[in-house]
């Protein structure tokens, strides 16, 4: 579905939908404005795609970061930097921080890293740095590197990215 509810043809990209009668009314303390169409269609908050009746999931809306105009996902990121010497499994993090000044989201990394790290911060930092141009074309705005566990993740250890966002505009305002 499309950001004004109309459904799509075969390979667009949109927002899934999902109806049916034994869907849920909504959740609890959230307004169903928000989650369901006036036509009733349940607004899932992941991205995907149609081919042939096949569903592809592409991921989820909010982790889409938008950067001068261009999409990234926040995991082709994250995914790209995985096999850097020294970081934590699962001690990667990168979201988006919408900045009014320059009209676009500024691009934000996170890593964790092992205290046995050989190469210092900078070389980390430089080493993020290009291999995020070489396959983006842009470096990030900031990269935060922690030699502890601080991204937060879900009891089943997914990253909590909305967090670890909201916690970094709080650190940034005091």
């Amino acid at each position: 579905m499309d950001n004004s509810g109309k459904l799509l043809s075969d390979n667009q990209l949109g927002e899934i939908a999902i109806k049916g009668h034994s869907l849920m009314s909504g959740y609890v303390g959230k307004n169903p404005e928000y989650t369901f169409t006036k036509d009733g269609w349940y607004l899932t908050g992941d991205l995907g795609w149609k081919i042939n009746g096949q569903l592809y999931i592409a991921g989820r809306k909010s982790d889409v970061i938008i950067r001068s105009g261009v999409n990234y996902y926040a995991h082709d990121i994250e995914n790209e930097l995985n096999d850097l010497e020294g970081l934590r499994q699962g001690g990667i993090v990168c979201f988006g921080v919408t900045d009014d000044e320059i009209g676009t989201e500024r691009i934000i990394i996170w890593v964790e890293i092992h205290l046995s790290r050989k190469a210092g911060k900078y070389e980390l930092e430089n080493e993020i740095n290009n291999r995020v141009f070489k396959r983006f074309g842009f470096k990030p705005d900031r990269i935060e590197i922690f030699h502890k566990r601080v991204i937060p993740k879900t009891s089943s250890g997914k990253i909590r990215r909305f967090h670890c966002k909201d916690i970094y505009l709080k650190n940034q305002r005091t």
